[in-house]
């Protein structure tokens, strides 16, 4: 009798299986499944090189599918090596991160995350002509820096561009879940590795095709003496949106103004050191704790999904799918209630559930129980970490001006990849206490609410765009013309 044993991008079998293998297989086939292994044993086998199998030799991959681990045999002792892909691409991550808030700030938004998504299309379509894991992986940690220059800017890139209320729908947009959610039917649908990098090379080409007619960030070509470019791009947006161009005197002083109080006619430039001025030093490093505390809960969850009863892709796909009908909250709360206050009420539904998940997994619940309660718990702990992610990242971009603004972004980013290293290790696991890594992420968020009170309230305010401190007499209005 055959024992078909589901394995992480792939399928593969062995003959003459234990005893226990073999009652299992027999009481999924009762049931019609079709399922023969049971979930736990699958992550048992992966995690520990194999030992169900009496050799590797034993093994044959699922012909129905295609992927990496099946082209290149990543199994028994070549299995780490897709632990490394990963981390390579995470590194790639990384990098990007620590660049996108130079370059953002020095070349522009719009070049940044428009070229980033063309080169994200090629690099994909690339990687599907890998010919051997060792390429596979230098595309990925290339794929890595250009993801995470989208990633990190293209919300500043759109916020710059609408007044302060609209904000926070711009960010509440449940783009990221339908993506999500996309990706995984994608997974589902088409299962060769290389046909879903070139789906994607093709949605990243579709994604590029807004930058023939999407202007430059006005508050960038403001604080970089782009006068030209500046009303250029400010007729464009009058003439889009059908609105009255406000006057050409009007626009010269405020690209005028910008220059002389940002210092960018004399090509100042911005890094990293600016945000621990005597000005911005305070509140950097209390953010960091909260962009940190946020990925690194984020990315556990994501990774943990594979802990919980059920099928890994309906699990993640139903985690993405609950967020959408939630994200209405982060589109109105933080107007409402504040941008602060509106994290700490997201927080504290992200902790309290975790905790919760905690309790359930300590005491030992009956199966039922466990089964219904803790999944439901999770989700909803997923769920506010897209409104405390919203929130986090308007209250982030509002507290900074424009000359900085891309390199706060980036600084959050980086440190947040720091935790998204580190994930894999706090990502509940059956085997090892799930209660454990619950605990410590409701802890992390627990902190990082209230680090937060300790931050100025942005509601109602309009985006800076310099360093000085000193209120201009026409602040009030600056934010309603740059938005035509």
């Amino acid at each position: 009798m055959s024992i078909v044993q589901t394995l992480n991008f792939g399928q593969a079998s062995k003959t003459n299986g234990s005893e226990i293998l073999l009652a299992k297989s027999q009481q999924r086939n009762a049931n019609g499944t079709g399922l023969v292994v049971e979930e736990e044993l699958y992550r048992y086998a992966v995690r520990e090189n194999c030992p169900l199998f009496t050799s590797c030799k034993d093994i044959e991959f699922d012909p129905t599918t295609s992927t990496i681990v099946s082209e290149w045999g990543l199994l028994c002792d070549k299995k780490w090596i897709s632990s490394i892909i990963i981390s390579i691409q995470m590194a790639g991550v990384l990098v990007g991160s620590l660049l996108v808030g130079h370059l953002a700030d020095a070349f522009g938004r719009k070049p940044v995350v428009f070229g980033s998504v063309l080169v994200t299309a090629c690099l994909n379509m690339i990687s599907s002509f890998s010919v051997s894991w060792e390429m596979f992986a230098a595309i990925r940690f290339l794929l890595g820096i250009t993801c995470a220059l989208v990633m990190c800017i293209y919300y500043v890139f759109a916020a710059e561009f609408v007044p302060q209320k609209w904000r926070s729908v711009l960010v509440g947009v449940p783009c990221w879940s339908i993506n999500a959610i996309l990706w995984v039917l994608t997974c589902m649908g088409f299962k060769n590795w290389r046909h879903i990098q070139r789906v994607s090379a093709i949605v990243g080409v579709v994604g590029f095709i807004p930058a023939l007619w999407i202007p430059e960030s006005l508050r960038w070509l403001e604080v970089r003496n782009k006068s030209i470019k500046f009303k250029r791009a400010a007729e464009k947006i009058a003439r889009i949106n059908r609105k009255q161009l406000p006057s050409f005197e009007t626009l010269q002083e405020m690209a005028n103004s910008g220059n002389k109080r940002s210092g960018a006619s004399t090509g100042k430039m911005y890094n990293f050191l600016h945000l621990f001025n005597k000005q911005n030093a305070k509140r950097t490093v209390m953010l960091t704790v909260p962009w940190f505390a946020l990925v690194t809960v984020t990315y556990s969850l994501t990774f943990g999904v594979k802990a919980l009863q059920g099928n890994f892709y309906i699990n993640l796909m139903v985690s993405h799918i609950l967020t959408i009908p939630c994200s209405i909250f982060p589109i109105f709360l933080p107007n409402l209630v504040g941008r602060k206050w509106a994290a700490l009420i997201f927080g504290g539904i992200i902790a309290m559930s975790l905790l919760g998940a905690a309790i359930f997994e300590l005491v030992g619940a009956s199966e039922s129980v466990r089964s219904v309660g803790i999944p439901a718990l999770v989700f909803t702990a997923i769920a506010g970490i897209d409104g405390l992610w919203c929130t986090i990242s308007i209250f982030t971009m509002e507290l900074y001006p424009t000359v900085i603004r891309g390199l706060i972004v980036s600084w959050g980013s980086t440190v947040g990849r720091v935790g998204s290293i580190l994930s894999p290790f706090l990502s509940p696991e059956k085997a090892h206490g799930a209660y454990v890594s619950y605990t410590i992420m409701s802890a992390l968020i627990f902190v990082s609410c209230g680090i937060l009170l300790g931050l100025p309230e942005t509601k109602g305010m309009p985006l800076r765009d310099t360093m000085e401190t000193r209120k201009k007499k026409n602040d009030a209005n600056v934010d309603s013309v740059y938005h035509i």
